[in-house]
């Protein structure tokens, strides 16, 4: 069970990998829209203040984390958050590469790797996890953006001793 709220809550916190200097020159201008958001997300993240990383998903935002259903809705994400918050789910580090970024019309998508650390109540030795990832970021009325989707998986076999 703890593993799979983790998994759903690493999705959410891939977005806060976001670097100025990874990447490519044709994706400056997008990088530096999304650096914000996830320098902010990251440090929410590391403070265990997960109620206030809903803020930065769309209303009709879909996360998929590996060999789990899709989850849709801020609503679904909340209650996962909560489930973390209940069970002491802590991060330690949160790192990462964004490999690619680039716009299309109201979207702004984003390719990389992360890798973090994290314990909780029943597992307090600190684990580590690392993946890639794939966020797409949807343009809002008041000129902001926020998660419309975004997917990860691990680049390695979890169940691989």
């Amino acid at each position: 069970m703890m593993k799979k709220i983790a998994t759903l809550i690493i999705g959410a916190l891939l977005i806060s990998l976001v670097s100025p200097l990874a990447g490519f020159e044709n994706d400056i201008f997008y990088r530096k829209i999304l650096e914000p958001y996830g320098l902010k997300m990251k440090q929410l993240s590391l403070d265990g203040d997960y109620e206030q990383l809903i803020e930065f998903y769309d209303e009709s935002v879909t996360l998929m984390a590996p060999m789990e259903p899709p989850h849709h809705g801020p609503a679904a994400i909340r209650r996962d958050l909560q489930e973390l918050k209940k069970n002491r789910h802590r991060y330690h580090s949160i790192d990462g590469k964004v490999l690619n970024v680039w716009g299309c019309g109201e979207d702004i998508y984003e390719r990389g790797t992360f890798s973090v650390s994290f314990s909780t109540k029943d597992q307090p030795k600190p684990q580590a996890i690392y993946g890639s990832y794939f966020t797409i970021w949807r343009r809002q009325e008041d000129g902001s953006y926020k998660i419309k989707f975004t997917m990860w998986n691990l680049d390695y076999n979890p169940w691989h001793d």
